[in-house]
């Protein structure tokens, strides 16, 4: 099985080898960061929602069971009260796609109605869509294709364009008080 810590060894050789390149090639250092943090984050989504991925032995592994019922998942997490077991497993979903808003909020200017539905819509059918194409090249479904995991997704990236959001309007009003204040010293 290839499990999350071999991804994330993968993923640091990458990282170091990006950045090694980048540096030689003299990208600003702010620039190398940002997209560290991009790649960072992407490998650990990818890492969370596909490992670990069986190879080899995969007839042992007994096929996932989908749910196309919207809220069941939900609901049935949370018949036994909020646990620590359903709160991860709804504010997991949720957390995992909120910085992919974030990223759409700083990266795309004019919110129409296009790209306001569809842009969002990418990260669960990026991620559930991976899950599956995955599975069948190892040769078995071993993730579930789960509707609630996808609204759950897909509310994440509303959020995190909302914390963008508020995070840009911060920022550009503390930097405008310290432009002032400047002004006036």
């Amino acid at each position: 099985m290839l499990l999350l810590e071999d991804f994330l060894k993968i993923g640091f050789i990458l990282l170091t080898v990006g950045v090694i390149a980048a540096s030689c090639f003299k990208v600003k250092n702010s620039a190398i960061f940002l997209y560290s943090m991009i790649f960072i984050y992407l490998v650990l989504v990818l890492g969370i929602t596909l490992c670990p991925i069986p190879y080899g032995d995969v007839e042992h592994i007994y096929p996932a069971v989908h749910n196309f019922v919207p809220f069941r998942t939900i609901v049935s997490a949370l018949e036994g009260g909020i646990t620590l077991t359903a709160m991860a497993q709804i504010g997991g979903n949720i957390l995992i796609s909120a910085p992919y808003g974030v990223y759409l909020k700083a990266k795309v200017k004019k919110w129409k109605g296009v790209s306001l539905f569809l842009l969002p819509l990418l990260f669960p059918v990026v991620v559930e869509g991976l899950q599956y194409l995955v599975g069948i090249t190892v040769g078995v479904i071993y993730r579930s294709f789960d509707v609630d995991d996808f609204i759950l997704n897909l509310f994440g990236v509303y959020l995190g364009i909302l914390c963008g959001k508020m995070f840009f309007i911060l920022w550009r009003n503390n930097s405008v008080r310290r432009i002032k204040n400047h002004e006036i010293k």
